[in-house]
């Protein structure tokens, strides 16, 4: 946004917000005696601190007001944040609340309930309060540094988080959602290894045979998990290297790289293992590779031009983790041609030179291994392919099975494409922090007695390269003030912070400046300089000068504040952002005025992100039409595997809202991406596989080659990274949690529709010819 460039080039840096929320223990009124002479003890610790960097304590970190004061807010400031003045002027419950009442501020600044105070009421001039909010705003830096706000904030979280009598005291520091966001990872790091462990055992157990001696291909499963997670960090590497920024959402990036390399490796073993045991292992390979490596070829390049794509979305997060995700894919598949031949045809002689699998330096003697010598070890793919090329093919294929699949399959995918509709646009700050965070406690007491997450929160109007002193810009100026404070997205009772509605109020009485108005009421011409800088010298409009960037004498660039109204969700929130975009766009200013707040960037990517979203996966959709025409050659194959792709997208999508209750925010869109990308997978390698059969058999048999061939890799593909992904849905994290509902959702319906939809459709609508695109001919040689 330009606009925040030029207010944060041009104003003061911005400060850095430290809040606390207090409440009482020992009742619903937190403004007694007991209660704030605990606030105000509290805040006399805080005074205390000292930063090991240059021995900084609150007087020197804090933003001044222009009377050089710091400029803390909330009630304690009846008794200027002072304990001794508290202590000299109260004396019971009766008297604080009745000091609580007032609507000002000993310095003259209006009292502003809604934001100090929450569920406050004055009753016969008594005042109660549930809560109290205290902001202590911080410079961003001193001499040059940021280590001292930096350090005092540390000490600020410890002492605020301290047990009290009174009191209960919620915080939040400005550096509190990164450190917290930061802080679920590293409390997740043992989930993360313990996910990966899982999927080295099974794999282990599933790529040979179980508990083989020497056909087992434990060693052959952990080194490529391993080739995977070295692939994965090639792709990061060069991504930072490159400048493109890592976010903690990209942490989760890696559960599904295994999962698209793990796949890659049940589909190359399969093919392996249908290959002449007794031929050379370099012919071996190359047969694997010919069969194989189309299958390989057309899912890795849907991946990565889905998620390259998709990075061209306006949506920065998705943007880089598709950017991350694209590169990282294009290492793995070059480790898969290239490192896991390798790995492959060194695990061959390892149990051609009868060593053991998982200690190859042990030799086992012919004896021990003359149950596996001769024969292809009865691997877990060998057992499913029975199956799939058995009795469940035979079911499957039956008329009235073929019926019931495809009625309701297309039921599922209806109902998720109208549950689909129904999804929620928001994201609850919540989700970020761990479950044990304090910034839970906090984000919980801000909902419960300020309305919303964030409180009320602050917009800006701003002016600049104007000549204030005629009475046409005056006139602008107080109608967009007006209009702005006048619609319904703003908290019009707590009122506004508007520097020139005040200055003219003064004029308007000061005895020297009301004779000189203006017909509109505005001192204009070269008195209107003289008569503000008077204003602004006067004790109660003091504070106002930071709403002022002067160039000399005249005045540069200013600034009106209001409030918005409580947030209930992203509706309420790209409501703002209309409404007050559409008040900007009246004004006969131009682009000299504008409105904007920090949280217009979240606000923003609210509005795009369902645009966005849709955008991004259209792309992906695109791309895998494109790559599958290029390489399966058939239209109706690609028909047949963008379908499936759309129908399982659809049940995922509905499953969100139905079943999930996950909104659409940033989170959810990464995960239908990769969704996305893992389905594709899914589908390809039988339809691959499907348009290498021999022209002269049936749909139905075709069906059945092709189950017995691929199904047992799509399985445990999907059961691997499906038990990979277990252990993060007991994460401290809810974004890793709902990562792992979001998984649950692609592993059962990608399964369902790959391996059950799927080969009922090929069945009754394949291409009964053998066709192969001279792309894929060509890969295949």
């Amino acid at each position: 946004m330009l606009n925040l460039e030029y207010v944060e080039a041009t104003f003061a840096k911005t400060a850095r917000p430290n809040i606390l929320i207090i409440t009482s223990k020992e009742g619903s009124n937190v403004l007694t005696f007991d209660a704030m002479s605990e606030v105000l003890a509290l805040h006399e610790e805080l005074l205390a601190i000292s930063t090991p960097t240059g021995n900084y304590g609150l007087e020197d970190l804090c933003v001044k007001t222009a009377s050089n004061a710091c400029n803390f807010q909330g009630p304690p400031r009846f008794w200027n944040f002072s304990a001794a003045s508290f202590a000299n002027s109260e004396t019971s419950d009766a008297t604080v609340q009745s000091t609580s009442s007032a609507s000002s501020y000993p310095n003259g600044d209006v009292v502003l309930h809604k934001i100090d105070f929450g569920k406050f009421e004055n009753v016969s001039g008594l005042a109660s309060a549930q809560a109290i909010r205290i902001l202590y705003p911080l410079i961003p830096e001193i001499d040059g540094s940021e280590d001292a706000p930096f350090e005092w904030e540390d000490q600020f979280l410890e002492i605020a988080q301290e047990e009290r009598v009174h009191i209960t005291v919620a915080v939040s520091a400005a550096r509190s959602l990164d450190e917290e966001l930061a802080s679920s990872t590293g409390q997740d790091i043992h989930i993360m290894a313990i996910a990966y462990v899982v999927m080295i055992v099974f794999a282990s157990l599933t790529l040979g045979r179980m508990c083989g001696r020497t056909n087992g291909r434990a060693l052959l499963a952990t080194s490529d998990i391993f080739v995977i997670i070295f692939s994965a960090g090639a792709g990061y590497g060069l991504s930072a290297l490159i400048g493109i920024p890592f976010t903690s959402l990209t942490q989760i990036l890696p559960f599904v790289l295994v999962g698209i390399g793990i796949d890659n490796a049940y589909v190359l073993v399969a093919a392996f293992d249908r290959t002449e045991a007794s031929s050379n292992v370099l012919d071996r390979i190359h047969e694997t590779y010919q069969e194989a490596g189309l299958s390989i070829t057309v899912t890795t390049l849907t991946d990565f031009f889905a998620f390259l794509f998709a990075s061209l979305t306006r949506l920065p997060a998705m943007q880089w983790f598709g950017q991350y995700a694209a590169i990282s894919i294009a290492f793995i598949y070059i480790a898969h041609i290239t490192v896991f031949a390798a790995l492959l045809a060194l695990d061959t002689k390892r149990v051609e030179a009868h060593r053991r699998d998982i200690l190859p330096c042990i030799t086992v003697s012919v004896a021990e291994t003359s149950d596996e010598k001769n024969a292809r070890p009865a691997t877990v793919e060998d057992q499913l392919s029975k199956v799939f090329g058995g009795v469940y093919v035979t079911v499957l294929l039956k008329p009235f099975v073929k019926v019931f699949v495809i009625v309701v399959f297309v039921a599922m995918a209806a109902i998720g494409a109208w549950q689909g509709t129904k999804i929620e646009n928001s994201f609850d700050l919540r989700l970020i922090a761990p479950d044990s965070s304090y910034l839970q406690d906090f984000y919980g007491a801000s909902e419960e007695y300020f309305g919303s997450l964030r409180g009320y929160v602050p917009i800006g109007l701003y002016f600049k390269d104007l000549d204030y002193t005629k009475a046409e810009v005056q006139t602008e100026m107080r109608r967009l003030s007006d209009e702005l404070l006048a619609s319904h997205v703003i908290e019009s009772s707590i009122g506004r912070i508007d520097w020139h509605f005040y200055f003219c109020a003064w004029a308007g009485a000061h005895p020297v400046w009301a004779p000189t108005l203006s017909p509109e009421g505005f001192v204009t011409g070269e008195n209107f300089t003289i008569a503000v800088q008077e204003f602004l010298s006067v004790p109660n409009y003091a504070s106002l000068q930071n709403d002022l960037v002067w160039e000399g004498n005249e005045i540069f660039a200013s600034r009106f504040w209001v409030y918005q109204t409580a947030s209930h969700g992203a509706e309420t929130d790209i409501d703002v952002l209309q409404t007050t975009r559409a008040i900007s766009s009246t004004s006969s200013l131009g682009d000299k005025s504008f409105i904007l707040a920090s949280v217009f960037i979240s606000y923003d990517q609210y509005s795009i992100i369902t645009f966005e979203t849709i955008t991004s996966l259209s792309y992906a959709l695109l791309s895998i039409v494109a790559i599958t025409i290029l390489f399966l050659g058939n239209p109706i194959l690609v028909i047949i595997c963008v379908g499936t792709v759309a129908m399982i997208f659809a049940c995922i999508l509905g499953s969100l809202p139905l079943i999930w209750d996950i909104s659409l925010n940033v989170v959810s869109c990464i995960n239908m991406l990769m969704a996305i990308s893992l389905v594709v997978d899914f589908c390809v390698h039988p339809l691959v596989a499907y348009g290498k059969e021999e022209a002269e058999l049936s749909r139905d048999e075709k069906t059945k080659r092709i189950l017995a061939k691929v199904g047992p890799a799509v399985f445990l593909s999907i059961f691997t990274t499906f038990l990979g992904t277990m252990p993060l849905g007991a994460a401290s994290s809810e974004v890793f949690r709902i990562f792992f509902r979001c998984f649950i959702s692609i592993a059962v319906f990608g399964g369902l529709y790959a391996l059950v939809f799927l080969p009922v459709v090929l069945s009754l609508i394949g291409p009964s010819s053998r066709r192969v695109s001279e792309t894929s001919s060509q890969l295949s040689a």
